[in-house]
């Protein structure tokens, strides 16, 4: 049996996809998907300015005073950098998108196979 997750990690190779992944951080769980999707297919609109994103991000109902207190934010900074710098020191991650594939996870026995099974995410 082959299982997988998808896992969206931030790797910011730039000062606005930093500030996108701060946006998405910014959101209740249950948003942050939808935002990660939305800033994805806008992506052309937003990546030259933060003029720009902070407009686009009024449709997701960050304002303008909660937009600049995330871009002040320097710890959500510091946070979406050291995954980025995990990223790198774990898994050899030098560009985007990047996959990790054949990772075991978890080893248990089948008892229907009669044999032990990895699942891989």
């Amino acid at each position: 049996m082959i299982s997988s997750s998808w896992i969206c990690r931030d790797f910011p190779l730039d000062r606005m996809a930093l500030m996108a992944a701060k946006l998405v951080r910014s959101r209740p769980m249950a948003q942050r998907y939808p935002l990660r999707r939305f800033l994805f297919a806008q992506q052309s609109r937003w990546m030259e300015s933060e003029e720009a994103l902070s407009n686009l991000v009024e449709i997701a109902g960050i304002g303008n005073a909660e937009f600049e207190r995330i871009r002040g934010d320097e710890q959500m900074s510091r946070e979406v950098l050291s995954e980025r710098v995990w990223g790198v020191q774990q898994f050899s991650i030098a560009a985007t998108p990047s996959f990790v594939l054949s990772r075991p996870t978890s080893t248990r026995f089948d008892a229907r196979r009669g044999r032990m099974t990895s699942e891989i995410l």
